[in-house]
């Protein structure tokens, strides 16, 4: 059995070699590209390992020469390979979800490194609209990490972008998980982190 596929998780050398590279692009092009997805949660502090980089853009941008593009993304963008061999989606939504997305770009905070992210809440809301097991983890993640996610905004945009009254319901159900998983926790003297 092989270990290591092709489909294996990004290191730190790659992350770094592709957030400088959309960088520059997106500076050159003067087209904002604001890291979301697993790198994004890495950053707030997330253990989580991913096999690609996510940045949302408003319109396209054109990577360099040396990005292989691997195709469209069915929700709207285009997927890339670099030299490094790391995936990159550049995600440009053209679905109900755009402007949760296009809000997200327009709100971005910057990282120390100066690279645009979206702030905790938009992370929070793309999570739960994502709507898959592993989206639905990286929200639990996000929502027990004391002071990372204001749930009041977080809540307003999920009704704002995500779904109205019944996204909020869903979230709201998934704040209460974690808030019962926290006082088991306590409890029980053992803090355990969503995979």
């Amino acid at each position: 059995m092989a270990l290591l596929t092709k489909d294996k998780f990004i290191n730190q050398d790659q992350i770094n070699d592709l957030l400088r590279e959309m960088d520059a692009i997106s500076k050159r092009d003067g087209i904002p590209a604001v890291l979301v997805g697993g790198v994004a949660l890495q950053a707030y502090g997330s253990p989580r390992l991913t096999k690609d980089i996510d940045f949302a853009a408003p319109s396209d941008l054109m990577p360099g020469p040396d990005m292989r593009r691997l195709g469209p993304i069915n929700f709207g963008g285009t997927a890339y390979q670099a030299p490094n061999g790391a995936k990159l989606d550049l995600i440009v939504r053209a679905d109900e979800y755009r402007e949760l997305y296009m809000h997200a770009i327009g709100s971005a905070t910057t990282t120390d490194e100066g690279y645009l992210i979206a702030t905790p809440e938009f992370l929070a809301a793309m999570k739960l609209a994502a709507n898959l097991p592993k989206h639905t983890l990286d929200l639990k993640w996000m929502l027990k990490q004391t002071g990372l996610v204001d749930l009041k905004k977080a809540k307003n945009l999920v009704h704002l972008y995500v779904g109205g009254r019944f996204a909020v319901e869903s979230f709201e159900r998934i704040v209460d998980e974690v808030t019962l998983d926290l006082k088991r926790e306590e409890e029980s003297g053992r803090r355990e982190d969503y995979p």
